[in-house]
């Protein structure tokens, strides 16, 4: 028979009657083995050492997954050993720069540990989420990220859409993944927002008289059409007024429009004479004014067509006035006559157009030409001049123009003549 004993007494398997037996021992160092053969004539006492060295524990941990230009350094904690990398290096401490497989093994007294890890590098997203931006409170900023090697993994909020609504002044940031590379971009939205500007509606007033136009800017800098910069305006003209205040990145503006009224003055000294087969036209046109003629009409004019006495009021706001005219008939001696169409087209027939005077003087004369729309085609105080079909040198459309002429003949009679002509080509 056989008996082993190893020497180990920390082990619960210390002995064995296996020939040819196995033992993991507890611990490092000398151990003593004895060995015990037994026959039936003979007892054999065997003795031996044995020195049992520790095993280098390595690991260098899970492959690893890193960004372009970042870099990952292995440390080894073990003494009393030798250590080859897997480019022959010996440090206990080893930096990865670049993708691929790294191994190290570690000796002592023989024994042998060894691990290896794969690092694999990824490119590094790029995201852009633009400028800082300062806008208006009624826009909403719609923010687009640019992303480059890579997709978008959140918001600030969480959230995963590829646009983000910034609705509220604050810092929005965006982050895009590659692997596991992530990439940050944020910007700065301010919302500005700007008073209600009201100037009110449009207003009139009389002459002489003076309004104050006032805003409230809210220590926001300002600016009238006319150049003024104060919070307050006195309008004493007619016309368009117009305020705006500047937010940075918006304005808002408004617009009110004042008319200055004057005060009827009504002078019908120059109507005093009815030539023959014509009419006469008194006019009382006042600023929104109300009328009353001698016949009870109530137009802005009144249209004569025999001799007599005749008086008119005009009534606004700002006052009333009136006149009253003798109007006599007389043979004025002065025969005009206006074309009813004209056709500048080159043939040098009738080819322009204006009134033709027989045994007429003017001392003074103006004749204007407008459009169905009231924009002023032609006019001259010349009574030779005469419209050739053409407005700022260009051609004139066909169609229907008004004209209008008004003179005082030598005899001093003031007369107006209103009619319509046709422009044919």
């Amino acid at each position: 028979s056989i008996r082993w004993n190893f020497g180990d007494p920390a082990s619960i398997l210390n002995r064995s009657t296996e020939e040819k037996p196995t033992h993991f021992y507890s611990d490092t160092g000398w151990f003593y083995i004895t060995t015990i053969l037994s026959y039936p004539t003979l007892k054999l006492t065997i003795t031996d050492s044995v020195y049992i060295s520790f095993v280098p524990q390595v690991d260098l941990g899970d492959d690893l997954s890193l960004c372009d230009g970042d870099s990952q350094t292995l440390s080894l904690e073990v003494s009393d050993a030798e250590i080859t990398w897997q480019d022959e290096s010996d440090d206990t401490a080893y930096t990865i720069t670049s993708e691929g497989w790294y191994s190290v093994t570690v000796e002592h007294n023989g024994c042998l540990s060894t691990d290896s890890i794969f690092a694999e590098y990824s490119r590094m997203p790029q995201i852009e989420l633009g400028n800082d931006t300062i806008v208006c409170k009624t826009d909403i900023i719609q923010i687009i990220p640019k992303i480059i090697n890579g997709t978008l993994s959140q918001w600030q909020d969480g959230s995963s859409d590829e646009t983000f609504e910034g609705q509220y002044s604050g810092i929005y940031w965006a982050e895009a993944e590659n692997g596991n590379c992530t990439a940050r971009d944020s910007l700065s939205i301010t919302y500005v927002l700007l008073p209600n500007i009201d100037l009110g509606e449009d207003q009139n007033f009389c002459e002489g008289d003076s309004i104050m136009l006032s805003i409230s800017p809210l220590g926001y800098p300002l600016f009238w059409n006319n150049g003024s910069t104060d919070s307050n305006v006195v309008a004493r003209i007619s016309g368009e007024y117009i305020v705006t205040v500047d937010g940075e990145a918006c304005s808002e503006s408004d617009t009110v429009f004042i008319t200055v009224m004057k005060a009827p003055n009504l002078d019908f000294s120059k109507y005093s004479i009815l030539c023959n087969y014509q009419t006469l036209i008194l006019d009382a046109k006042a600023d929104e004014g109300t009328y009353i003629w001698s016949d009870g009409s109530d137009e802005p004019q009144l249209t004569i067509h025999t001799p007599g006495v005749y008086w008119g009021r005009a009534t606004n706001n700002c006052g009333t006035d009136s006149d009253t005219i003798a109007v006599v008939l007389r043979d004025c001696a002065c025969y005009l006559h206006v074309p009813e169409a004209f056709t500048p087209n080159n043939d040098y027939l009738n080819e322009t157009f204006a009134p033709v005077a027989f045994s007429c003087e003017f001392t003074q004369y103006q004749f204007d030409v407008y459009n169905r729309w009231g924009e002023k085609m032609f006019s001259s105080s010349d009574k030779n001049e005469q419209w050739d079909g053409l407005y700022q040198g260009k051609k004139a459309p066909l169609g229907m123009y008004i004209f209008k002429l008004d003179y005082i003949d030598q005899y001093g009679i003031f007369i107006s003549k209103k009619g319509s002509v046709s422009l044919i080509r």
